[in-house]
């Protein structure tokens, strides 16, 4: 896996996919890589309360939704590094987090290992979403001595150690998507988010993503995808189809109504 400093993306003539967040970059290098993919190589990045979805709304939504359940999980597939569920975590933690299991998966095993370990990268544009949060980042990250370093790395990144409350809120574990979504037990009660990734992905796989969705999840429960999966020719008509039904305009977030 390459490192990649993020003034160095756009240069890169070989970068095949980009998943189109825009702070820290890795370029997976996935051994065997699946047959699940339009191209042999990706470029995944990754940042903290990512901007293409309005945070402060959804998590104020999800809360107020799931308010008479006793226990709610939240699962984030193709997590990459684990700044997403990390973000779910520390926003969730403003009303119970003890209520909320966070189960998070990626492909490749080697983006997961500082996750793993409660390790993460933040950089300026993190603080800045903090910021905007209203996030206290002292209490939930602590700057160590350490770089996270992988394979060929073109950069080191520093590392900064995450909370025990919100490392033991999450639980990682490598996986593709389909694999992630077939150990979901629903009883009305998940939220699953699969953000900006499906357009990278070959058409019958996506197909098989909201086959499985529509299979596993019941009604009441939320699925949450990204603003580059409208890519994905009619998106909302075959979410529409399989019973899910945008909660609020530009949201991106559905709940199964049938």
């Amino acid at each position: 896996m390459y490192i990649l400093p993020i003034e160095n993306i756009n240069k890169k003539n070989n970068t095949t996919c980009n998943f189109k967040s825009c702070i820290r970059s890795y370029r997976p290098k996935i051994t065997g890589l699946p047959d699940i993919f339009e191209k042999s190589e990706v470029l995944t990045t990754s940042n903290c309360f990512r901007g293409d979805l309005n945070w402060k709304k959804n998590l104020f939504y999800i809360n107020w939704h799931f308010l008479d359940k006793k226990h709610v999980n939240i699962h984030c597939l193709a997590c990459a590094d684990g700044a997403e569920p990390t973000s779910y975590a520390i926003g969730l933690d403003k009303y119970n987090l003890d209520k909320y299991s966070i189960y998070a998966s990626d492909i490749d095993g080697e983006i997961l290992k500082p996750a793993l370990n409660g390790k993460i990268v933040l950089v300026k544009e993190d603080f800045q979403s903090f910021d905007y949060m209203g996030v206290d980042y002292d209490y939930y990250f602590r700057k160590t001595d350490k770089f996270i370093v992988q394979n060929s790395d073109s950069a080191e990144h520093e590392a900064y150690e995450i909370s025990p409350e919100i490392k033991h809120a999450i639980n990682y574990k490598q996986a593709d998507i389909l694999e992630h979504l077939s150990t979901i037990d629903d009883n009305s009660n998940s939220v699953v988010n699969i953000r900006n990734v499906m357009p990278y992905l070959k058409s019958s796989y996506v197909d098989k993503i909201f086959e499985t969705l529509a299979d596993k999840l019941k009604k009441g429960s939320l699925f949450i995808h990204g603003a580059y999966d409208r890519n994905i020719l009619f998106l909302e008509s075959r979410l529409n189809d399989i019973g899910f039904y945008e909660v609020m305009t530009d949201s991106m977030l559905y709940q199964k109504a049938i």
